[in-house]
């Protein structure tokens, strides 16, 4: 399928930076995969929000006015620090997309709170219900089997909306703090869709890539 053509996307442009309202002009970005990416896609990946350091776009409002020229993947072609796509967040999501048979660049990828912080907040949280209307429109277009989330507040922000039937829950066996990293899975009604809601822990602290019992885990769960 090809991706929206310019006539299309002038009202979803518009229409989603009306949803945003003020919080447009926070500082942060809608897209992270390339504007040929928005279209019907077996994948959705969301991560939490955009993370500290600087970026091509000042506002999450110029962001998403910069849509129909956005061809390039913020986890490919960008350099957060260590070189074009060589932070291991980047690594790690790319990994993790090419374990499950997908082009990362073929794969449609967002955050679940556009505005950029350096960690999660209570004032990250407070966005969701307004990022959230912009991520029902995306949805609509993508129309995938599968959202997978990076971060549990993600998951569990999808499944609040949506509901969602019992919860699988994968023990990475890999330590974090007094417990251990775990995995989510679940189906859930969003926005008048079912789909499965699959959940990582966040890529900036998981090393995925050296975890084959939960890429084996998340191949299944995702499928």
């Amino acid at each position: 399928m090809s991706a929206l053509d310019g006539a299309s996307l002038k009202p979803l442009i518009s229409a989603a930076y009306a949803a945003l309202g003020p919080v447009a002009e926070m500082d942060g970005r809608v897209l992270y995969s390339s504007i040929e990416t928005l279209c019907p896609g077996r994948l959705y990946l969301m991560g939490l929000n955009p993370g500290a350091g600087q970026d091509r776009y000042h506002h999450i409002g110029a962001s998403l006015l910069d849509i129909p020229n956005h061809h390039w993947n913020t986890y490919i072609d960008d350099d957060w620090g260590r070189g074009i796509g060589m932070h291991h967040t980047q690594k790690r999501v790319c990994y993790m997309l090419q374990a499950l048979g997908l082009a990362p660049r073929a794969v449609f990828a967002t955050n679940l709170v556009f505005a950029r912080s350096r960690s999660w907040t209570a004032t990250q949280a407070s966005l969701i219900p307004t990022c959230l209307r912009v991520h029902r429109m995306f949805l609509e277009i993508i129309q995938p089997r599968t959202v997978l989330t990076f971060g549990k507040e993600a998951f569990d922000a999808l499944t609040k909306v949506g509901g969602h039937n019992a919860i699988e829950a994968f023990d990475t066996g890999c330590p974090n703090g007094r417990a251990n990293f775990s995995c989510y899975a679940t189906e859930s009604n969003l926005f008048g869709r079912t789909l499965r809601v699959v959940c990582t822990p966040h890529l900036s602290k998981f090393k995925i890539d050296a975890q084959p019992r939960t890429t084996a885990w998340l191949r299944e769960a995702a499928s």
